[in-house]
């Protein structure tokens, strides 16, 4: 299932956010998520606000980026939640979760082995997640939640 692809990651919360999620795919373009995933994506599936899905040409099976968005009441709750919210599925034998510095507020990359990886962060009251199937470097789930944060 995609949702095992996503990982998490928290940014900001401007207030004019409060109670609704920001509109993912505006955070992360279709253009940027192809250089994240190194290979052409298009817009897969967007159910609005919080979520967005891009797809490469074999269908997300072969390619996909995937961006969650979350905001909670207010920024204690946030930081109460990023855990769970960053966890990925249970069961991988390879996983690894390890914690990202300067990077919004909170924010922790997860692998599981080469076949997905991601980044999770938070800022202030609003928790985001991007997964990446196949897995990417470090630097570019790095890069990719910066330019969200650019635009919370």
């Amino acid at each position: 299932m995609l949702r095992v692809l996503f990982f998490l990651v928290a940014t900001a919360c401007p207030a004019a956010w409060a109670g609704s999620a920001p509109d993912a795919c505006q955070l992360l373009t279709a253009i940027e998520a192809s250089t994240v995933a190194g290979v052409p994506l298009a817009l897969g599936g967007h159910a609005g606000g919080g979520e967005c899905r891009y797809y490469g040409s074999g269908g997300a099976a072969a390619n996909a980026l995937e961006i969650s968005v979350k905001v909670e009441p207010d920024a204690a709750s946030a930081r109460a939640n990023f855990a769970r919210w960053a966890a990925p599925a249970p069961g991988s034998s390879e996983l690894a979760i390890v914690p990202v510095d300067n990077v919004g507020d909170q924010a922790s990359i997860t692998r599981n082995g080469s076949s997905r990886s991601g980044i999770c962060f938070r800022r202030g009251a609003v928790l985001v997640r991007i997964g990446v199937h196949p897995g990417v470097s470090d630097s570019a789930l790095t890069a990719a939640a910066i330019t969200m944060l650019s635009r919370m």
